[in-house]
């Protein structure tokens, strides 16, 4: 699945900011798999089966309403089933599979690397920005 690059502001943001950023990455729903609490995200790298990524929706706010000061959820990409008009992602602990429509979706970028600390993030952050493709492979395989 391409990214989908969201509403305006988001878009002026990838202009601003960049293709690159650096995001709290909060809850414990892909452990074991995932663990740190920072992400590098991708704003522009397709979304493949088996990737984790960030995504959020027009009920965000109603769906997720458990993490209050969260703007995007992370789940691992299961696919997409344009037949049927929906997203499916996973989560492993505990193990179930989320579906949320394709029209429902505001924005999706793809997680490319984590780190436990801030500082380690923004160190990461340089790395994943001078070579993403040494950074290709899904965090949870």
């Amino acid at each position: 699945m391409p990214a989908v690059p969201g509403p305006f502001l988001r878009r002026l943001e990838r202009l601003f900011f960049g293709r690159f950023f650096v995001t709290r990455f909060d809850g414990d729903c892909l452990e074991p798999g995932v663990t740190e609490k920072w992400a590098i995200v991708d704003r522009d790298a397709d979304i493949r089966a088996g990737d984790v990524f960030i995504f959020s929706t027009r009920d965000f706010r109603e769906a997720f309403s458990n993490y209050p000061n969260a703007n995007g959820v992370g789940k691992r990409f299961a696919g997409v089933n344009r037949e049927l008009g929906f997203l499916q992602c996973e989560c492993t602990k505990p193990a179930y599979i989320i579906h949320t429509g394709l029209s429902n979706l505001l924005w999706a970028h793809r997680i490319r690397a984590t780190a436990p600390t801030f500082k380690e993030a923004r160190r990461l952050l340089k790395a994943v920005k001078r070579d993403p493709a040494a950074f290709d492979e899904p965090l949870m395989a």
